[in-house]
């Protein structure tokens, strides 16, 4: 059995997603995935890839401190990004304390995939 959740201090997914399924016995939470949004459902930090790698991970935390977890318990992460050379700039050191935690040093499993969205204008 599992259980869905919705922290209530972040955005509000649309239709019939949740922010979170806890697993089983409440070992295993899969995460929706997130994005640079506020409380309200704004953008965080546009053209601003740092910003907004910062509010993902915020995010994040957040949904995971709603069940108890924390940084340091993810053992998987995938990120999805449209500029990979913008996203490698930030090396993460200019997000705050959200990934100079443990969770930084524990070095999760993770992945990187660029998309391209849009067109650029010139």
């Amino acid at each position: 059995m599992s259980t869905a959740f919705n922290p209530a201090d972040l955005w509000q997914p649309f239709s019939v997603f949740s922010m979170g399924v806890v697993q089983g016995g409440g070992r295993v939470v899969h995460l929706k995935g997130q994005i640079a949004l506020d409380k309200t459902g704004r953008i965080v930090g546009k053209a601003d890839m740092r910003a907004q790698t910062r509010k993902t991970l915020e995010n994040i935390q957040a949904v995971l401190a709603c069940v108890g977890g924390t940084m340091a318990d993810i053992i998987s992460l995938t990120q999805y990004v449209t500029d990979i050379d913008a996203f490698l700039s930030t090396r993460f050191k200019s997000c705050g304390s959200t990934t100079r935690s443990s969770w930084w040093r524990s070095r999760p499993w993770r992945k990187f995939r660029a998309t391209a969205t849009g067109t650029r204008q010139r």
